[in-house]
């Protein structure tokens, strides 16, 4: 139950259970798991003895520590990766538009065709770069948890998306939503992304998107249902992992980075994420945000 609790995002902590010696007598222990970085799929984990209370003090104080370290190099990693690769895709882009200035009239319409491709798939590269980073930063450049206030968040968000929502005619309903304990630019990003996409895989009729909350034990149960295309089951599991795409670029823009960002947003304020669908009958995506996350290390 902890392993899938851990593969769906969440992180444990210190999960108190009893392990069976081989000679049955019973031992109580905490375990604690995450997913491993980069999206591989991989759970890491942490098993801690309780039977003395400095022991248990001691290893918390060292996991601590050591999931400092492990996310101050994955920024590292990322942030060394993003400027190694930005380089030279700086010159690829240069040596395009200079290409493009002495053939100016002389490469033809299929030369030109050509050369937009190249332009147009050197600037998604640039852009996948840069979501790495983002990604990366989730939680090594998180602000401390406060209290926020979803309803004018959600408000500021819809607001940023009204061009996109008016030119497809759509609407945007949001019943009462809570105050919750997170960090706000992080929560701001996470609806973003959810609410772009309903607006970006619309169906032929005018988009319709609606936000729900419901209290649940020790969490808040949060909806965005949308009439899209919707999602086929055998691939709702697929898309919150990094760079997947149901669709390709020319269909619809982006990075096939944002539900992987959604996913390490809720995963950081304690809950997990899901989304329910059917081709062509909308997707209703579903996240949870604990009451009372555990806060983050300051930076």
């Amino acid at each position: 139950a902890l392993l899938a609790r851990s593969a769906g995002g969440e992180r444990v902590e210190a999960a108190a259970v009893r392990l069976r010696r081989s000679d049955g007598t019973l031992v109580p222990a905490e375990i604690s798991l995450w997913r491993a970085a980069g999206d591989t799929g991989a759970v890491q984990g942490m098993v801690t003895p309780r039977s003395a209370e400095g022991a248990v003090e001691s290893t918390l104080a060292e996991r601590t520590a050591a999931l400092a370290r492990s996310q101050a190099e994955l920024e590292e990693m990322a942030y060394a990766v993003s400027h190694d690769l930005r380089q030279p895709l700086t010159q690829v882009v240069r040596f395009l538009d200079l290409f493009a200035e002495e053939s100016a009239g002389r490469a033809g319409k299929e030369g030109a065709r050509l050369l937009g491709e190249a332009r147009a798939s050197a600037a998604r590269l640039e852009a996948m770069v840069d979501a790495v980073l983002r990604l990366a930063r989730i939680e090594s450049r998180a602000g401390r948890f406060a209290q926020v206030d979803l309803a004018p968040l959600v408000a500021r968000v819809a607001a940023r998306l009204e061009p996109e929502r008016a030119a497809l005619d759509g609407r945007i309903e949001c019943a009462a939503l809570p105050l919750v304990q997170g960090d706000e630019a992080q929560l701001e990003l996470l609806f973003h992304n959810l609410l772009d996409n309903a607006l970006k895989f619309h169906a032929a009729a005018p988009p319709r998107i609606r936000i729900e909350c419901a209290e649940e034990a020790g969490a808040w149960h949060l909806r965005v249902e949308d009439n899209g295309v919707g999602v086929p089951a055998k691939d709702e599991a697929r898309i919150f992992a990094l760079f997947q795409r149901l669709h390709t670029a020319s269909e619809a823009p982006g990075t096939g980075i944002g539900l992987a960002l959604c996913r390490r947003v809720v995963a950081h304020h304690g809950g997990r994420i899901w989304v329910e669908s059917r081709p062509g009958g909308g997707s209703t995506f579903h996240f949870t945000l604990a009451h009372r996350p555990q806060l983050p290390a300051a930076a």
